[in-house]
């Protein structure tokens, strides 16, 4: 019905394939069966409620599974994905934006390929004229597409996203504010290394971004709380002013009790210092807090999928692995590139003459830090520091 059926017939076939590719369990098998070409097929050629119903599916399978998210790419998704945000009716343009947003997340190939056909003109638009659906997702979009990569963070800011994301995080309802702060925060970080765009972060505060993040820092629900304070931490940083703009938004006592009941800044972020060393040498009596400076994919064969990590104590850091039984922390978003951990239980190998840390079992600390903690050094084959 998906691929030959009537327009009816295949909006149906997609609208029934949205529950199923919700669960991570159906993910592969869902794929495996062929339906992400017939997919992108009707994103492009089906009728209003076939695109809406498509791109909705499509954004559910892909959420969290990085081999299915290529695979949506490569079979040409992203164009008629823009096209249906940029001339779809109200839903299509709001599930299209949401595909775009889970198809971004975590992947910097695909990020460029959104950002090359076009879509953050037509994203911004969204941001202005859409529904309540629609700004949320054009929002998520652009909190995922502009974190560390300053074209888009120079295009977005540009085509008016800044006026109307503060707008969004005064004026939304729940997770559009949440989402209008995250993104004001990505557009902020700059390359995630330091403390941010001045020009950009001057940008958000001249648009009466403070007084609104500081009241959904002390209103809002958990997920706008988060990146309230994130954005705030990062606009504060290195800016006296935007401080001195904070500091009249509330009263000094309740934005510290705020800041101190979920520490958001990465001087409070404390990690275990010196738990590198102590790894290096085979300690593994300690359960250090530590940072992941990177997590990435590095093979998917089948149905094992393993990622090679970075992990850090802000002091210094090593290569490590995270055990596959935990790869459900990956998938789901809560461990990410900058996330702090607690590693509860790990091993110390060595692998082709380096010393790699295999993480068995963690708790996270933070899922989300706008930057690298401290300024670690690589320790080398003979556990010195190196620059």
């Amino acid at each position: 019905m998906l691929r030959d059926g009537t327009a009816g017939e295949r909006a149906a076939a997609a609208e029934a394939l949205e529950k199923p590719a919700r669960n991570k369990y159906n993910k592969g098998a869902i794929a495996a069966a062929g339906v992400i070409e017939p997919l992108v097929a009707l994103v492009r050629d089906g009728d209003a409620r076939g695109k809406a119903k498509a791109a909705r599916t499509m954004g559910c399978l892909g959420y969290g599974d990085a081999a299915i998210k290529a695979a949506i790419a490569a079979a040409g998704a992203i164009e008629p994905l823009v096209v249906l945000v940029r001339n779809g009716d109200a839903q299509g343009k709001a599930d299209a934006a949401g595909a775009l947003w889970s198809l971004a997340a975590g992947d910097d190939a695909i990020v460029a390929a959104i950002a090359a056909a076009g879509a953050i003109k037509p994203l911004v638009a969204l941001l202005r004229d859409g529904n309540a659906e629609g700004k949320e997702n054009a929002a998520g979009a652009l909190w995922s597409l502009a974190a560390g990569n300053a074209a888009i963070v120079a295009a977005s800011a540009a085509a008016g996203a800044i006026e109307l994301l503060v707008a969004l995080v005064r004026d939304g309802d729940a997770q559009g504010k949440a989402n209008a702060a995250g993104a004001l925060w990505s557009l902020a970080v700059g390359d995630g290394l330091a403390v941010g765009d001045a020009a950009i972060k001057a940008a958000i505060a001249a648009a009466g971004a403070i007084e609104p993040l500081v009241a959904l820092l002390c209103d809002g629900d958990a997920q706008g709380k988060a990146n309230a304070a994130d954005a705030l931490r990062t606009f504060a940083d290195g800016d006296d002013a935007i401080k001195a703009a904070i500091a009249e938004a509330v009263s000094v006592e309740a934005l510290v009790m705020k800041f101190t009941a979920q520490p958001r800044t990465c001087s409070s972020m404390a990690l275990t210092n010196g738990a590198m060393l102590k790894m290096f040498h085979n300690d593994t009596t300690q359960q250090p807090v530590v940072q992941l400076l990177e997590v990435k994919l590095i093979s998917h064969h089948h149905a094992e999928v393993r990622h090679r990590m970075i992990v850090s104590d802000g002091v210094n850091y090593m290569q490590g692995m995270m055990a596959t039984q935990l790869n459900h922390y990956i998938e789901s978003g809560q461990v990410q590139s900058l996330s702090v951990i607690k590693l509860t239980e790990f091993v110390c190998h060595v692998v082709q003459n380096r010393k790699i840390i295999i993480v068995l079992n963690c708790d996270v600390v933070r899922s989300s830090m706008p930057m690298i903690i401290g300024q670690p050094l690589r320790l080398d084959d003979d556990g010195q520091p190196v620059p």
